[in-house]
């Protein structure tokens, strides 16, 4: 994916002599929203470019606070001029386009592209020196700013001839949105790189409004779509003023020495093995995420993601696993020794009693599990007592809401099942109530989703199950 990146920047920037010359369309000034308001012309249009001078003097006042420390959201000053030269690039941009909009045409477009392909250019290097190479993107910094800066006044004078050149603009527009989209795949060194993709859709929206120009006019949406292509604009800027704000530096890998495969999956690989932490050896697992297939990534990133921060909420929690490390290409948690319940078949009710325990203390923690119908989620440790695995399809709830509630019944019912199952004589009135009775969303999987998805994963993937303790029948 490195060389990826190498390879279109270099390769795009040679290949630029060799694409045909184009010049600025004619119809480019004649927007869709042209009214006039309390005397000013095309008045949103203007007004909306506001929110780009707000958001760059925003985030020129955090970049002043944000200090360089080990821990702090920069943790190398050469990080530094990349930030300053978006936030200094999105508020001038602002006002330039503000003033171009007072009267359309190129000798005024001029101001409003100066240093756009400036702000273009410093979320591509931002992208580089974060998950590339700091030492390179410090040191190519002033010539690829120079390059941005350059490509405006060349059009605007080739213009002038006759013979506009967009080349060179263009390459600043489009070449750094590649980086970012690949970028966005390769390991972080700071939390909250999902910002990256908050970004890049913000971003595509306000392209596609720009083009959408005149049909979003004709809807009853107040504005234009170039009007929304601006406050797109803003709130994608806004996205790395937040970034900034919040992010820490992951921390460094834990060494970890695999023994075992227990699963493989499309989702990437689960490794038993042993984690030194603080000196100590201790069992762990790791989900490797680097070896799920190259477009299933953003899906086994994203279940892994809900893992983490499920276990993150659960870590004063009892009998479920430990999050050690969350990096981008894997995750490590504590190992829990046990056997699966559809193995060890319990009929002792003190175990069903202390899953129920576990499982009020999981919720009262503000998450519900979600698949506890899977019997290797539950595990009986050597001791007799229960314990639960798997938290990928966890939800983290902020309160109590009827949603929240109706997921924990469902935890609890489906426990309950495997009560039935092994010790049904054990069931108490209420609890045949509960199992009598099925939300909704478990009517509607049962009838349409499950036999889909049990047949794709058993007849097709042949997933492994039972944390790889062999292949589905």
């Amino acid at each position: 994916m490195k060389g990826l990146l190498v390879a279109i920047v270099l390769g795009s920037l040679l290949a630029l002599p060799l694409v045909p010359r184009f010049g600025q369309d004619p119809t480019y000034h004649d927007f869709a929203d042209q009214r006039e308001l309390l005397g000013v012309p095309h008045f949103w249009n203007v007004v909306s470019n506001l929110l780009l001078v707000v958001v760059g003097a925003t985030g020129l006042a955090r970049l002043r606070r944000t200090g360089v420390a080990p821990d702090a959201a920069i943790t190398d000053p050469r990080e530094r001029p990349a930030w300053a030269a978006l936030f200094i690039g999105c508020l001038l941009t602002g006002l330039g386009s503000s003033w171009y909009h007072l009267d359309p045409h190129n000798g005024s477009l001029m101001w409003d592209r100066l240093l756009l392909g400036v702000t273009s250019v410093s979320v591509g290097l931002i992208v580089l020196q974060e998950r590339l190479s700091l030492v390179w993107v410090h040191r190519l910094f002033w010539p690829a700013v120079g390059f941005a800066l350059a490509s405006v006044p060349w059009w605007s004078i080739t213009e002038s001839y006759g013979r506009g050149d967009l080349r060179p603009y263009g390459w600043c527009l489009a070449v750094p949105c590649v980086v970012v989209v690949i970028g966005a795949f390769l390991p972080p060194r700071y939390t909250g790189g999902g910002a990256l993709w908050a970004a890049i859709g913000l971003y595509a929206a306000a392209r596609g409004a720009e083009v959408l120009d005149d049909q979003i006019m004709a809807l009853p949406l107040l504005w234009s779509g170039h009007t929304w292509k601006h406050l797109l604009a803003g709130a994608a800027v806004w996205v790395f003023v937040r970034w900034l704000s919040h992010r820490r530096p992951l921390p460094g890998p834990i060494p970890f020495e695999p023994r075992e495969t227990l699963k493989r999956d499309l989702f990437g690989v689960i490794e038993r093995g042993v984690a030194s932490v603080g000196g100590e050896e201790i069992p762990a697992v790791r989900r490797h995420l680097a070896r799920a297939p190259f477009l299933l990534r953003p899906v086994a990133r994203l279940l892994a993601r809900r893992e983490a921060r499920a276990l993150e909420r659960l870590h004063d929690v009892e009998r479920v696993p430990h999050l050690l490390a969350r990096q981008h290409a894997f995750h490590l948690r504590t190992w829990i020794d046990g056997e699966p319940i559809n193995r060890a078949q319990p009929t002792d009710p003190a175990f069903y009693a202390g899953a129920r325990r576990l499982l009020r203390k999981i919720h009262r923690a503000g998450v519900t599990h979600n698949d506890t119908h899977k019997g290797p989620n539950w595990l009986v440790t050597p001791d007799g007592h229960p314990a639960l695995l798997d938290f990928q399809l966890a939800t983290r709830h902020q309160r109590r809401s009827r949603w929240f509630r109706l997921c924990a019944l469902e935890d609890i019912r489906h426990l309950l099942k495997h009560k039935r199952r092994y010790r049904p004589d054990a069931l108490t009135s209420r609890e045949k109530a509960i199992l009598a009775k099925r939300s909704w969303p478990a009517r509607w999987w049962r009838r349409t989703g499950k036999p889909v998805y049990r047949w794709f994963t058993r007849r097709v993937l042949r997933w492994r199950d039972d944390e790889g303790r062999g292949m589905l029948d």
